[in-house]
């Protein structure tokens, strides 16, 4: 098997596009982790207006959007070496905030069920 470091360039992903450095991509995790605890913020409150339903999934998308992108970038560092452990533990944390995500969405499915068919169709 062929190491990483002896592989060309030209044949490797650019990942740069994701993220510059693993830096920039620690410190958007960061930010992920921040704003993905203060979903939970809408719990109860999805029903009170139309502005906090909105409001509520225009941040949750935006931050799936970025958990999208920080975990392409943790898989393809992963997959370029599997037995490293830098790489893993970025696979690891990526999966931490897939699963926070999940558990700060939670109260979702239940109050959206609760609407009014008013607020809804808004």
């Amino acid at each position: 098997m062929i190491q990483r470091s002896r592989v060309s360039s030209v044949d490797c992903w650019d990942l740069t596009l994701l993220f510059k450095t693993m830096e920039d991509w620690e410190m958007a995790c960061s930010q992920l982790e921040v704003g993905v605890n203060d979903l939970d913020s809408y719990q109860g409150k999805l029903g009170s207006s139309e502005q906090n339903l909105f409001e509520y999934f225009q941040k949750k998308f935006l931050l799936l959007e970025r958990l999208e992108s920080v975990s392409y970038y943790a898989y393809l560092k992963r997959a370029e070496d599997l037995g490293n452990s830098v790489y893993q533990g970025l696979h690891a944390k990526a999966m931490h905030l897939q699963t926070l995500f999940a558990v700060k969405c939670s109260f979702e499915n239940p109050e959206l069920l609760k609407l009014s068919a008013g607020i809804a169709e808004k």
